[in-house]
This record gives structure tokens, C-alpha cells and sequence, in this order.
């Protein structure tokens, strides 16, 4: 009898042995599953980001010139192209009071006209999902060639209205309406085509926003709407005292991301000049370090944001 039970007891420990051993290989998969999961992305971070941004803190303090012979050629110059873009050189300065000027009227722009059109998508109507793709498209649209196409379509149209003396401020003009109601004899044409020209703009640039919110509001539980419709709230106090507090979180990440996306803008005016230096002048080394002030000055203003909103949104679990 007490053979049997020394054996018996064995075998309990061997079976919890075998199950620990068993979950702790499952959890040691899981563990290699996400280490493969995240290599493709930590392998796209060194390569593209941290080796070329170790690069550009290197070439803003030297001097680069390309030969045929030896390359990439530096000369160590310290704090001097600093020294020039903060205090000589005045194109940095406008440029970034253009891109800051822009930004404090296309964000807010961008984040109301999100939420009112996320907010009408997500009623039940006929035709919703088709509209959902409209509004999505544009991101497809400007994230492979067809936006480079445009890009260079755009800049050739630049460079033409120049040379003519015009301007063009808009990735898509309206220049039907401004002919229309100039040849009415109306003194505002340009500026209503601009306004109408901004319109179209902001909803180019908002579909990103349209479905981070979209997919906040259907997130929010409807026991909730109905306890406000029992309490005799009117569908705008449902949208200021439910809708719009518990939407709060996915507003601050649109938010952060429009200003993200406005910094780094193909027709940003510092993005522009940075690209002339670069490309236009050969100027590399003073080029990478407008790239680092500028993106040191984002930084704090995303910093700022963070201070002034996020700390105020309010996380609730659902």
C-alpha cells in the first residue's frame, strides 16, 4: 500500500511537472511570436531612422561635400551652420512662422470637420459604407506613386505660374470659380476661391481622423445614450455630455496626428526650404541641421499640446 502511494504521488508531481512544462513552452512561443512580430519594425527603425538621424546630427557639425573619388567628403565647422540658420540666415525663421501660422488654423479646421463627419458616418443610412471609402480614399490616394505623381504634376505647375507671375497654393485649386465669379465683376474672386480651394484641402487631409474617431464612437456603449435619452438630454447635450467627453482620447490622438502630419507635409514651407538647401544649394550640413531644430521645435509643441490637452482626457474602460 505504500508503494502504491509513493507511486502515485509521483505520478501527481510528473503530471504537474508536464503541465507547468507545457505552459511554460506555449508561453516561451508566444514570447518568440511577438519578438517576430515587432523584429520587421525594430529592424525598419534602425535602418531608416536611427542610422540616418545619427548621420544628420554627424553632418550638421561638419561641413559635407561629395567628391567622385572619395565620397562623402566632412569637415568639422562645430556650431556654424547654427549659428548662421539662428542668427544670418532669416529664410528658417519664415519658413517656420509660415508652417506654425498654417497649423494654427488647418488643425482645428481638420478636427471639427472630423468629428462632424465621423459623427454623421456613424448614424445608420443607405449608402454609409460607400461613404466611409470616399472619405478614406485620399489616404490611399496620397501614400504610394499616384501622391508622388501629383507631387511632381503640382511642383512642374509651380514652377510654371511662377514663371508667369502667379501663384499656386493649393494642391487643388479652383480656378473654375475664380474665373467664374471674376467674370461677374466680383472683387473677392480670389479669395472665395481660396476659401473653397482650403475646404477641399481639409477634407483631403482628414480621413486618417475620420476613422480614429469613427472608430471611438463605436466604441462608446449605447446604455449609455439611453440613459440620457430617460434623463430628457436633447441630442446636443448627448453629444457635449456623452459623445464628445468619452470621444476625448481618440480626439487627442487625431489631434497629435494632424499636427504630426502638418509638420511633415510635402508643401510645408520648412519642409520646402530644407529640400532647397539640400538639393537645390548642395548646403547637406546646414540642411540636416534645420531638420534638427525643426524637429526639436516639434517636439516641444507636441510636448505642449500634450500638457495643455492630454492630461486633461479622461481614459474610461467600456
Amino acid at each position: 500500500g505504500g508503494g502504491r502511494r509513493l507511486d502515485v504521488l509521483a505520478g501527481g508531481r510528473g503530471g504537474r511537472g508536464m503541465k507547468k512544462g507545457r505552459r511554460m513552452g506555449f508561453e516561451r512561443r508566444q514570447t518568440v511570436y511577438g519578438y517576430a512580430f515587432v523584429l520587421p519594425w525594430v529592424i525598419g527603425i534602425l535602418q531608416f531612422f536611427l542610422i540616418p538621424f545619427v548621420r544628420t546630427v554627424f553632418y550638421s557639425f561638419n561641413t559635407l561635400t561629395i567628391d567622385r573619388q572619395q565620397g562623402f567628403v566632412t569637415t568639422f565647422d562645430g556650431l556654424r551652420h547654427y549659428r548662421a540658420m539662428l542668427t544670418t540666415n532669416t529664410d528658417f525663421w519664415e519658413s517656420l512662422g509660415a508652417a506654425f501660422g498654417d497649423l494654427l488654423y488647418a488643425v482645428p479646421l481638420t478636427i471639427c470637420f472630423s468629428v462632424f463627419v465621423a459623427v454623421l458616418l456613424n448614424k445608420k443610412f443607405f449608402g454609409r459604407t460607400f461613404f466611409r471609402a470616399v472619405f478614406f480614399l485620399p489616404v490611399i490616394v496620397t501614400s504610394g506613386v499616384v501622391m508622388s505623381l501629383l507631387q511632381s504634376d503640382t511642383n512642374a505647375s509651380s514652377m510654371i505660374n511662377e514663371t508667369l507671375g502667379e501663384s499656386n497654393e493649393a494642391l487643388l485649386q479652383i480656378t473654375v470659380i475664380n474665373d467664374l465669379l471674376s467674370g461677374f465683376g466680383f472683387e473677392f474672386a480670389n479669395t472665395i476661391s481660396k476659401i473653397v480651394s482650403q475646404v477641399i484641402n481639409v477634407g483631403w487631409n482628414s480621413g486618417v481622423q475620420i476613422l480614429l474617431i469613427l472608430a471611438g464612437l463605436q466604441n462608446i456603449p449605447g446604455q449609455l445614450y439611453e440613459v440620457a435619452r430617460m434623463e430628457g438630454a436633447t441630442k446636443w447635450e448627448e453629444f457635449w455630455k456623452v459623445t464628445f467627453p468619452l470621444c476625448m482620447p481618440v480626439v487627442f490622438i487625431a489631434i497629435i496626428y494632424s499636427i504630426i502630419d502638418s509638420f511633415t507635409a510635402f508643401d510645408n514651407p520648412v519642409i520646402e526650404a530644407i529640400t532647397a538647401r539640400a538639393f537645390g544649394n548642395s548646403e547637406y550640413s546646414y540642411a540636416g541641421a534645420m531638420a534638427l531644430v525643426y524637429s526639436l521645435l516639434v517636439l516641444v509643441l507636441i510636448g505642449a499640446v500634450y500638457l495643455v490637452i492630454g492630461r486633461r482626457v479622461t481614459y474610461t474602460e467600456k
